[in-house]
C-alpha cells in the first residue's frame, strides 16, 4: 500500500525514469490526492475519489486474468463458487410465474404428508381429509354424492350398525333415540339410550316397556260384609312406579290397551256367592268380573278362587283397581292373591 502525505509540501512534482518507460509521479495537496501518469494519465489515488483506473469503466465486480489484467462485468454464473451458501436473508421472494419448476419443490399429487399439492397430468390430486367451507355448486364425481338437502339414492347404503345407546340413524335433540343393527339380521328401535324393540331375522318381535307391572298380597286382609278394593301391598315388577301399594290402585302412565289378570283367593265361615271386578275411575267395568260360591258342605276345608282377566282401554292417568264383595266375613289370603298388569298397544 502506497501512502503519501502531501501536508508536508507545497505543491511540487517528483518525476523519474524507470529503465524502458517514463512514469511521472504527481502530488496534489489541495485535492489530498497522488496521480500516476505513463504517458498519459493511468491511476490516481484520492481521499474522495477512491481509486480510478483509466480503462475500466464498466459497472460490476472486479476480474483478474492468469497475466494479473483487471477487467469488470456484472456477476456471471462462473463468478458464484459452487460450494457457496446462500442464505434466506439474502434472497428476495419470488413472485413472477414460472421462475420456480414443481421439480425444485417437493410438490406431488399423491397424498403425501407435508408436501405441496401438484395436480397431475388430468388436473387431480389425492387427499385425506379435507376442510373446506364450500360455495357454489359441486360439479364432477362429487354429485353422485346424495345431497343433504334431500336427494334420490339408486344405490344401497350402509351405514356403520350402532349401538342402543348410540343408534346409527337418530334425530336432531335425540342423537339417543333411533335404529341400530349391532347384532347382525337383528333391528333395534331404541329410546333414550335403550333397546325398546327389537325385530330379529324371522320376523319375530320382542319389546321392552316400562308399562307394566305384578303385584301380590304379601299378608291375609279381612273383608267383612261389604266391597273392599284389594290392596296388594308388594310389588315384584312395577319399573314406572304406577302401582300404590297402600291402596293397591294402579295409575295408567299412557292412553292405550292394557292387559288386565287378577287372582284371588280367600276362606270363609259362611256360605254364599263372592264376587270379583275391575273397576275403572269408580266405576266397575261391564264384563270385567266373576262370581264365586262357598258352599255350606266346604265350609270347613276349602277356599274360594276368584280370577278375572281382560283386555282393557285405559286413558292416561286412569285409575284402575280390584274390588271383592262378600256378604261374610272373609279373609284373602296371602301369594295367592295377586295382579298382572301390561300396556299393549295404543
Amino acid at each position: 500500500m502506497l501512502q503519501v502525505n502531501t501536508k508536508l509540501w507545497k505543491i511540487f512534482f517528483v518525476s523519474f525514469c524507470v529503465i524502458q518507460s517514463c512514469c511521472f509521479i504527481a502530488a496534489n495537496k489541495r485535492h489530498d490526492k497522488i496521480s500516476f501518469l505513463y504517458p498519459l494519465y493511468r491511476l490516481q489515488l484520492g481521499g474522495t475519489v477512491g481509486v480510478t483506473i483509466a480503462g475500466i469503466s464498466t459497472a460490476g465486480v472486479m476480474h483478474t486474468d492468469g497475466s494479473g489484467n483487471l477487467s469488470t462485468s456484472t456477476v456471471v454464473n462462473a463468478d458464484v463458487d459452487p460450494a457457496a451458501g446462500i442464505v434466506d436473508s439474502k434472497l428476495a421472494t419470488i413472485s413472477t410465474s414460472g421462475k420456480v419448476n414443481n421439480s425444485a419443490t417437493t410438490a406431488t399429487n399423491a397424498n403425501t404428508a407435508s408436501a405441496i399439492v401438484a395436480r397431475d397430468s388430468s388436473g387431480n390430486f389425492s387427499a385425506g381429509t379435507i376442510t373446506a367451507n364450500l360455495t357454489g355448486n359441486v360439479t364432477g364425481s362429487a354429485s353422485l354424492n346424495v345431497l343433504k338437502a334431500g336427494d334420490t339414492m339408486t344405490g344401497a347404503l350402509t351405514i356403520p350398525a350402532g349401538t342402543a345407546a348410540a343408534p346409527t340413524i337418530n334425530f336432531t335433540g335425540s342423537t339417543t333415540t333411533g335404529l341400530s343393527a349391532q347384532v347382525a339380521n337383528v333391528l333395534l328401535l331404541s329410546t333414550a339410550g335403550t333397546g325398546r324393540l327389537t325385530i330379529d331375522a324371522n320376523g319375530n318381535t320382542t319389546y321392552s316397556t316400562n308399562y307394566k307391572a305384578h303385584a301380590y298380597r304379601s299378608s291375609t286382609q279381612a273383608i267383612n260384609t261389604t266391597t273392599a278394593t284389594i290392596a296388594f301391598n308388594a310389588t315384584v315388577i312395577d319399573p314406572n312406579s304406577n302401582f300404590n301399594t297402600t291402596t293397591g290402585v294402579y295409575t295408567a302412565p299412557m292412553t292405550g290397551n292394557y292387559l288386565v289378570t287378577a287372582d284371588v283367593t280367600a276362606t270363609s265361615t259362611t256360605a254364599g256367592d263372592r264376587t270379583l271386578a275391575v273397576v275403572k275411575n269408580g266405576t266397575a267395568v261391564t264384563g270385567y268380573s266373576t262370581t264365586g260360591n262357598i258352599s255350606p258342605a266346604l265350609l270347613a276345608t276349602a277356599s274360594l278362587a276368584l280370577h278375572v282377566s281382560g283386555l282393557i282401554a285405559l286413558t292416561a292417568n286412569d285409575l284402575l283397581r280390584v274390588d271383592y264383595t262378600t256378604g261374610a266375613s272373609d279373609t284373602v289370603q296371602p301369594n295367592t292373591t295377586h295382579i298382572t298388569i301390561h300396556f299393549m298397544s295404543t
